[in-house]
């Protein structure tokens, strides 16, 4: 069947009655808003001129033709195609094929018109429904809205109540309507709350209502769902809380002296000047109760070892103990910190009780530390940092003491650096025929070998370790007489670092002598020079270090002598090798 939706106020019209049925459709159970014409089997829906028909196909009005066949053909022996296509015999015999209306001609087929195509949204269906296209036709469906919901058939409402789409409070109950919901107050509101006549709990005011229970001298205030009483000025809540009692000012001293007199809920002072309280003075300058202030006396009114404090109309006296001393109830005594484990002593020293205070007897490495009156401490003493240090070299501190340590060729004497005599100990690695030279931090194999043109002495071989280690080499000479340098004597010498002073001594016996000179042949002459002494029959020739000369080095230093004898000249030479240590030990 086909729906036709039609105004409430219009009628199906110019329909045979066998042709519809007028059906009422209710927007809502209570009130039908419109009707719809129900074209019964065998006739069609057709719109003419905004107006919705149904016809019998033997009715349908004859319009213009949008395609003819011509030739006196009859309908019965033409066959029209397409659903919508009917043949109508015209006037001159000859039979064409046409559309029924909501169809149209489209090259020899009748189509659908689609009406919900239109470029007027609103030429067919009203603003509150849905345009749907039917084969040759069209449907105007209701739009539910977001209240109501669309079944196929009708629009049927929505139980916001039962889906929990309201917002009803807690206290309210939610009653559904058609297309929408309330909110009912339940008839039981919670305490302090009441129904009001539009259905919800409201706050009940006790306190204008008369139902509060207040306590005498206490004032009622409304709060949302309950009350409470507060008491007036001059009164407060007693220790239970369910009475207001009177609050006596005079208590707090609020007549600066002058005597108080309480009453209810308030006070007066009587301002008479012979009536000032004990503590208090008259000032006749600003007639007022001035307080006395007793801890100003000389004389204090509190006992030894106790405090003055003065309070508006009174004083105190508290313990006053001095540092290290506490209060037994009676007087100070001294705090025993090393009974009660309150010193910092520490692990590394004694602690010795003093009074009022204590001190620290420490370990030997460490000394007592004072921070303020009452800490002391053992710290560590750091030999090391010391102006003095105790060790020659190195010296590495560590808790409680120190170690000194000395470098290689020296060993360690107590807190000295000793040197060790490698030669002595037979701990040199010099071959044999080479002469082992200690010196300072170390030692030198020699070779007891002579320069070109001279020989060793053979009577004076020596091997020794001590400091002065000479062998002599002698000229060659076929005559020994004729030879001016005949011998060339090896002297060796070590010393410490920054060495200054005399080096060596050379002592020639005069008496058989003309004379004698004495001369740097060889060496540095800015570090080292000669002074020459006479002793009576002898002269002495001693190499002196001009200037503090520094480690490590070695020097060559040779010193030429020049006999005269009354027929002939001697000369010699004294070859000195001084070696000069890295240390000052």
């Amino acid at each position: 069947m086909r729906w036709v939706t039609v105004p409430q106020s219009s009628s199906c019209l110019n329909l045979a009655a066998q042709a519809f049925t007028i059906v009422a459709l209710a927007l809502t159970p209570e009130q039908p808003t419109s009707f719809a014409c129900v074209c019964n089997e065998g006739y069609r829906q057709i719109s003419e001129s905004g107006v919705k028909r149904c016809i019998h196909p033997s009715e349908i009005t004859t319009r213009a033709p949008t395609t003819t066949t011509k030739g006196f053909i009859k309908c019965d022996d033409l066959d029209c195609p397409g659903d919508g296509a009917y043949c109508q015999d015209n006037r001159y015999g000859d039979a064409t094929c046409q559309c029924l209306p909501g169809w149209e001609m489209n090259h020899g087929i009748c189509e659908d018109i689609d009406e919900c195509d239109d470029p007027d949204p609103f030429r067919f269906c009203r603003m509150d429904q849905n345009c749907v296209n039917t084969p040759g036709s069209y449907e105007c469906q209701l739009q539910c809205g977001s209240r109501l919901r669309y079944n196929g058939e009708r629009c049927e409402d929505i139980d916001e109540c039962a889906d929990g789409m309201h917002d009803c409070g807690e206290s309210e109950e939610c009653i559904n309507t058609y297309g929408s919901f309330k909110c009912r107050g339940q008839i039981n509101c919670a305490d302090g709350f009441k129904l009001n006549s539009a259905g919800r709990c409201v706050d009940i005011d006790e306190c204008s209502e008369g139902t509060a229970s207040c306590p005498p001298n206490a004032i009622c205030q409304n709060l949302t769902g309950s009350h409470t009483c507060r008491c007036l000025p001059g009164f407060s809540p007693s220790k239970d809380g369910m009475q207001c009692v009177d609050i006596d000012e005079c208590a707090r001293d609020k007549c600066n002296g002058f005597k108080c007199i309480n009453t209810l809920g308030s006070y007066h002072c009587d301002r008479n000047e012979q009536l000032c309280k004990a503590g208090f003075s008259f000032d006749p300058r600003t007639t007022q109760c001035i307080d006395i202030d007793e801890c100003e006396d000389k004389i204090s009114p509190c006992r030894i070892h106790e405090k003055c404090v003065n309070n508006i109309g009174s004083y105190a006296c508290i313990p006053d103990c001095a540092p290290g001393m506490e209060w037994n109830g009676r007087s100070c005594r001294d705090i025993n910190e090393c009974h009660t484990n309150a010193h910092e002593c520490g692990e590394h020293g004694l602690c010795v009780n003093r009074q009022g205070s204590y001190s620290c007897h420490c370990n030997q490495g460490f000394q007592e530390q004072t921070f303020g009156f009452q800490r002391h401490s053992c710290q560590d003493i750091n030999e090391c940092e010391r102006k003095n240090s105790p060790c020659q070299y190195n010296c590495q501190n560590n808790i409680g003491g120190y170690d000194c340590t000395c470098p290689s060729g020296y060993r360690l004497n107590r807190n000295r650096c000793e040197d060790i005599d490698e030669c002595k100990l037979h701990t040199h690695d010099c071959e044999e025929g080479q002469m082992c030279y200690n010196t300072d931090g170390s030692y030198k194999c020699i070779n007891t070998t002579c320069d070109a043109g001279y020989r060793l002495k053979r009577h004076r071989r020596n091997t020794s370790h001590k400091r002065t280690s000479p062998f002599t080499c002698e000229k060659e000479c076929d005559n020994p007489r004729s030879c001016e340098h005949r011998e060339i004597s090896m002297n060796f010498f070590s010393f410490k670092s920054e060495f200054h002073g005399q080096a060596f001594k050379l002592t020639i016996d005069t008496r058989s002598l003309v004379s004698v000179n004495f001369d740097i042949s060889s060496g540095d002459k800015s570090l080292f020079g000669l002074k020459v002494e006479e002793t009576g029959s002898h002269s002495v020739a001693i190499l002196m270090a001009k200037q503090l000369i520094q480690g490590p080095g070695y020097h060559v230093v040779d010193i030429e002598t020049v006999a005269q004898l009354r027929n002939r000249k001697l000369t010699f030479v004294t070859r000195c090798n001084i070696w000069i240590g890295a240390y000052r030990f």
